[in-house]
């Protein structure tokens, strides 16, 4: 039992030689006072100033290579491309698409030339008088257009001519199929006009045939001619 006792007696002596007296008023280290190695421990986990580490970041432009770039490195090629873009309309940007605009606008159209002389009994003057036939068939990308017409007029003024009959049938074909057929004749009047709209392929095969009327009995005039217009893009 005293042996143990002795033991301890030594174990105690050692720890108050290696381990300082810790006074609970020993001066603060902001004031110069002496520290213990506890304190130093405590400033350790203070606040510290981080201003070296955060230092603002400037942005920088970047600089274009220019000649002098040329004499310092041999053999280096500055390629300086300039891209200009025009500003077109909505118009204007729809006609530079790369597709089939506009085909064939002019159609086939055919005109004979008539005299209708002052002593017949419905003519009171020497009368010069023009009748048109005509066929057109076009596109606009994919909308099919065709106008089918028979017209009469004073060549002399320009007026409206009217006769007896006047009339034109209209028919449409694509790659050999019919797709429209219509007839129309006027009495006593100087105008037959079909107009026929559809959509489908420009690049089909689009046939377009009119077969006209044209009777004046009063001249003993009469006209049958046949027309047509077609496109294959």
């Amino acid at each position: 039992m005293q042996r143990v006792l002795a033991q301890l007696l030594a174990s105690a002596l050692i720890a108050a030689f290696f381990v300082p007296a810790v006074s609970t008023a020993a001066p603060a280290p902001s004031t110069g006072g002496n520290t213990s190695w506890l304190d130093t421990i405590d400033g350790w986990a203070g606040p510290r100033d981080m201003s070296m580490y955060n230092k603002p970041v400037v942005a920088k432009e970047p600089e274009r290579p220019g000649p002098e770039l040329v004499g310092k490195y041999p053999g280096l090629i500055l390629m300086l491309v300039s891209v200009v873009v025009p500003a077109v309309s909505a118009e204007e940007a729809a006609d530079q698409i790369e597709s089939p605009t506009i085909g064939d606008p002019e159609g086939m159209e055919i005109v004979r030339h008539s005299h209708a002389l002052a002593n017949s009994i419905f003519n009171s003057r020497d009368v010069t008088y023009d009748w048109t036939a005509g066929t057109n068939i076009w596109h606009r990308y994919t909308d099919i257009y065709s106008d089918h017409y028979s017209t009469s007029r004073d060549q002399d003024a320009g007026r409206p001519f009217d006769i007896d009959t006047i009339g034109v049938r209209g028919r449409v074909w694509e790659e050999g199929y019919i797709r429209f057929d219509q007839t129309e004749t006027n009495q006593q009047s100087s105008d037959t006009v079909i107009n026929y709209e559809t959509t489908g392929s420009p690049y089909a095969h689009w046939y377009a045939r009119s077969d006209h009327t044209f009777e004046y009995p009063e001249n003993e005039d009469y006209w049958y001619p046949m027309t047509e217009d077609e496109f294959n893009e």
